[in-house]
């Protein structure tokens, strides 16, 4: 026989147990870090991944050997990751002069910022620390990557 995990006494309304419900989603969910899909692409024997949460872009560069690149995962102090969030043309993301190191073990992250219109796109590229930084672009020839990955909406 079916029992009821919970009963109302008399006099307490459902729109009160709706309040409660609804209350204790709100405390949960602003603790909470929502993950969006994660990417992958391989360019000049560098994997790169690019995944996004609702506070941040990251990912993660590993090397083929044989790379004539392979130096962005042996010596990363050397190189950085720039985000682009595309609208109309490419835009720096989040802020002008942004780019982000890349940790010894080729991970790598950057603060997300909110924006209107919502990026359609957002790259991610892997420059050398001495590359030029654009704050925006028509395209990706514009900017001196030597490898990316693409995330689309």
């Amino acid at each position: 026989m079916f029992r009821p995990i919970f009963q109302l006494r008399k006099g307490c309304s459902s729109n009160a147990v709706i309040s409660l419900v609804a209350l204790f989603l709100a405390i949960t969910l602003t603790s909470c870090e929502f993950t969006f899909s994660t990417v992958t692409n391989t360019h000049k024997g560098i994997t790169m991944t690019l995944g996004a949460t609702s506070k941040n872009y990251s990912g993660k560069i590993q090397c083929d050997k044989i790379s004539e690149y392979s130096d962005i995962c042996t010596n990363p102090s050397n190189y950085r990751v720039a985000v682009y969030v595309v609208t109309d043309i490419l835009y720096i993301h989040p802020y002008r002069d942004s780019s982000t190191r890349i940790g010894q073990d080729g991970s790598w992250s950057i603060e997300k910022q909110d924006r209107k219109p919502l990026p359609g796109t957002v790259y991610a590229f892997v420059l050398r620390s001495s590359s030029p930084l654009p704050d925006q672009a028509n395209s990706m020839d514009d900017i001196e990557y030597l490898a990316w990955v693409k995330w689309a909406n």
